[in-house]
């Protein structure tokens, strides 16, 4: 929204030093939020969260209906071992995005 404010501001700014200044802090605000998305990938992230959130929620309701692979005698190990299995992967990809620099910087 800020973004959008800058051009509309920029119509008035004539010689007030007030719209000037707040031209610029919104320009500022507009590129550091940008920066900041990019830097924690908060939409890789959100993703990737979302996969496994599914994920989980399918294995609850195949334990909940008993179906399979649920069917049988061990169905409650079997869905803390496949449970388990995804919450380590999404430990291990977060903590692998973490370590690796952003898309934009890895050409340079």
């Amino acid at each position: 929204m800020a973004a959008s404010i800058i051009p509309f501001l920029s119509g008035f700014a004539g010689d007030s030093l007030p719209i000037k200044i707040a031209i610029g802090a919104l320009g500022v605000v507009v590129a550091v939020i940008a920066s900041l998305l990019g830097l924690l990938q908060v939409h890789e992230h959100w993703i990737e969260y979302r996969a496994t959130a599914e994920s989980l929620r399918k294995e609850k309701f195949l334990f909940l209906t008993q179906t399979e692979p649920y069917d049988k005698d061990d169905a409650f190990h079997l869905l803390v071992q496949r449970v388990e299995a995804l919450l380590s992967k999404e430990n291990a990809d977060w903590a692998q995005s973490m370590l690796k620099p952003p898309k934009a910087e890895k050409g340079a």
